[in-house]
């Protein structure tokens, strides 16, 4: 029987593809190319823990066998779920500046059609099309960070939580970082990753194959297929106005200062959105 011993449990949009891609390249380590979503998904978690263990099949002898599926951070439950399968679990959990987190959830939405592409960057908050996107993808709820993580705490010995700071950790000091987290998984932590400075995600998404993947939701595949040959000027990116953003740092306020004194550590600059 071949399970992870490690999972990298969000937070969406933070930099955990990043972090999975770059392990998945070590090789003593294994890990599915895509997210599994067994724990956190009625319908997969219904299909049976063979179905589960299936995923990991080509593991061979790797010292270390992982997953990554960001959105079990997010629910209440499944810490609990996850010690009563893999209580010896190691769990890493990577964190980005609430803001700019959001954001780039409101842009993933938005490339995959899930979202119109006509929010106002001006008038987001408090605006009803937005009240009604935030309670569908929680995209609030997944910036207040400390109260999920503490599930963990309360779930998982301490000692085999790695916590990691997006800005701090993966942008300033990616080399130093992934091997910490060799370290933290019994690998060798001397191997070269060739992915550590490539970007994962990139925009490809046309306007026209963004507005027809939100129009006809249905067939959002054979959309994407044939998006990249659509002609015309890429999607730009989502952006808040600096009065909007300023008024969504300040939501998270309380609760980032909070989470960095459970940390101890120093609040990065770009969290304070200053």
């Amino acid at each position: 029987m071949t399970l992870p011993d490690f999972l990298i449990v969000g937070a969406m949009k933070a930099g955990t593809t990043w972090l999975s891609c770059n392990l998945g390249n070590h090789p003593q380590v294994f890990m599915p190319n895509k997210e599994i979503h067994f724990f956190n998904n009625p319908k997969n978690f219904e299909r049976g823990f063979q179905w589960y263990e299936n995923r990991f099949a080509k593991a061979g002898d790797a010292i270390a066998v992982g997953e990554k599926t960001a959105g079990y951070l997010l629910q209440p439950e499944t810490p609990k779920v996850l010690a009563e399968f893999l209580p010896d679990a190691k769990i890493i959990i990577v964190l980005r500046d609430p803001v700019k987190r959001a954001i780039s959830q409101i842009n993933h939405h938005v490339r995959y059609g899930d979202i119109p592409t006509t929010l106002d960057p001006n008038n987001l908050i408090d605006s009803d099309a937005f009240s009604k996107i935030d309670k569908e993808f929680a995209i609030l709820q997944r910036g207040r960070y400390l109260q999920q993580i503490e599930r963990y705490y309360d779930t998982f010995d301490p000692d085999r939580i790695l916590i990691l700071i997006n800005e701090i950790d993966i942008r300033k000091t990616p080399e130093k970082t992934l091997a910490r987290t060799c370290e933290f998984l019994g690998v060798d932590s001397n191997f070269e990753f060739p992915l550590r400075e490539k970007k994962i995600h990139e925009n490809r998404n046309s306007k026209l194959g963004t507005l027809l993947a939100y129009k006809f939701f249905m067939l959002r595949p054979v959309i994407a297929k044939v998006d990249r040959f659509i002609p015309g000027a890429k999607l730009p990116p989502f952006k808040l106005s600096n009065s909007e953003s300023k008024k969504l740092h300040k939501i998270y306020q309380e609760d980032n200062q909070r989470l960095f004194e459970f940390l101890g550590r120093e609040m990065p600059e770009a969290w304070l959105g200053n």
